[in-house]
């Protein structure tokens, strides 16, 4: 997929670094995936007043900004969903200048590869992956199975 940057990056390109890897379908037009975002690159707590979100979940902006775990965001729709326009490189670009994050690569899902395979029925669709690439968690929904996994009490 093309990146933010108009490189091309391959999702092996983040396996075996000891992380685990957070796997983000989002489309521009979404306001989930906004208000994700926003938290990430500026605190903005508007995530926080939605009704699925938990205070657990907190710690996961840290586990990010730490480079503990990474997030991947791919963009498979761009503004127009009415149209079912897929997401561009330029997207992407645009995108990273409102939700600037270091920590956080944007590709364009162009082809629908990704979305193909999970078929997203909520967005943001947020799924686990390990250093390995094998699949931890599957959701075609939201991100609270991921979410509550990285955040699970240690015993």
């Amino acid at each position: 997929a093309i990146d933010q940057f108009g490189e091309s990056v391959d999702l092996y390109d983040f396996a075996k670094q000891g992380k685990m890897i957070m796997i983000e379908i989002c489309g521009v037009w979404a306001n989930p995936c906004i208000d994700f975002s926003s938290w990430l690159a500026t605190n903005d707590q508007k995530i926080t007043q939605y009704r699925w979100w938990k205070d657990r979940y907190l710690p996961i902006r840290d586990m990010i900004e730490r480079d503990e775990i990474f997030l991947i965001n791919f963009m498979f729709e761009g503004k127009d969903k009415a149209n079912k326009v897929t997401a561009t490189p330029d997207d992407v670009a645009e995108w990273y200048k409102k939700y600037p994050d270091p920590h956080v690569p944007v590709l364009a899902d162009e082809y629908r590869f990704l979305h193909t395979w999970v078929k997203p029925t909520g967005l943001p669709c947020i799924y686990l992956v390990d250093e390995n690439m094998r699949l931890i968690n599957y959701t075609n929904r939201g991100l609270s199975e991921a979410f509550l996994y990285l955040t699970e009490p240690t015993k």
